[in-house]
């Protein structure tokens, strides 16, 4: 049943592809959900944000950050919201091996203890498996910041958080327009590096991805990331990174429209796979409309 205006919703769904349960959620005003995680136990962790008040809860600001928990079986563990008296967004969330959940998006604000560095800034909030919070990290320029993702090394617990800059994060530079960004924290919220990432255009990271110690990151680049010519209207892209940091390789896929990519993962060991939207046809490809779902495969590379 629709709770006003945009509702959050969940979905389940068998390893058949068969529909278990859906529910949705929300307030009289906006409510979206952005990201979501299954922890040890199987439950499943949803982050967004609200434009009112969630499940009894009181907005901060103009826009807050949410994270429900819920059970396997579809009933709801609890929800947890929270933000500054600017607009704060959720769009990523991961959950240790010690199911505790990790959270991370933009705000114009100072979140909790810290200091708001101007315009929109970057947080990353942990929380117990209770939803108890921890800590809260942000960091930021003068500039604007955004972050679209977040993953943990399972070796040691480490946490990833990607996005964008317009500004020098940590003495790194400014490659010109917005950059990418990546940034390492210790579980118990140490800053271990920040790196940019890009071309002298606009370039955005939106997902990342731990496999075999190695960190792939997808987004959008408007240069050549590559070293070749972009192909037009911005490029999807997909980088190969050490867990300390140092780029391997990038590949991009262009079309004469605008392409990105905005989640990755793998199907296979050793084959990554990115998933984005076209709005052009990519080679050997043909268009089926306005946008279409864009889905990228590289196996076998160092």
């Amino acid at each position: 049943t629709s709770v006003g205006n945009e509702d959050a919703f969940l979905m389940k769904f068998n390893s058949l592809g068969q529909l278990q349960w859906t529910r949705q959620w929300g307030t009289p005003v906006g409510d979206y959900g952005m990201a979501v995680a299954v922890d040890g136990n199987g439950q499943i962790l949803v982050a967004g944000y609200t434009y009112g008040g969630m499940d009894g809860n009181v907005n901060a600001g103009a826009v807050d950050v949410f994270l429900v928990k819920w059970n396997p079986d579809g009933t709801k563990a609890w929800t947890r919201q929270w933000g500054t008296a600017g607009n704060d967004y959720g769009y990523g969330v991961a959950v240790d091996a010690a199911n505790a959940v990790y959270v991370t998006g933009n705000t114009f604000g100072a979140m909790h203890e810290n200091v708001h560095q101007g315009n929109n800034d970057v947080y990353l909030t942990k929380h117990d498996e209770t939803g108890l919070r921890l800590w809260t990290r942000q960091i930021g320029t003068s500039g604007n910041e955004g972050a679209n993702g977040v993953a943990v090394d399972p070796a040691n617990g480490g946490v990833l958080i990607i996005g964008y800059t317009v500004g020098d994060l940590w003495g790194q530079g400014s490659l010109g327009g917005y950059d990418v960004f990546v940034a390492r924290f210790t579980s118990g919220g140490d800053t271990e590096f920040i790196r940019q990432h890009g071309t002298p255009e606009n370039d955005y990271g939106n997902a990342l991805f731990i496999q075999d110690n190695n960190l792939y990151i997808v987004g959008r680049t408007d240069g050549p990331l590559d070293g070749t010519p972009q192909a037009g209207g911005g490029d999807a892209f997909l980088s190969k990174w050490g867990l300390d940091g140092t780029p391997q390789w990038n590949r991009r896929w262009g079309s004469s429209a605008e392409d990105r990519l905005l989640g990755v993962t793998s199907d296979a060991p050793a084959r990554v796979v990115g998933v984005g939207y076209t709005r052009g046809t990519m080679p050997q490809n043909t268009s089926s409309g306005d946008m279409d779902i864009l889905v990228v495969f590289t196996h076998g590379l160092p």
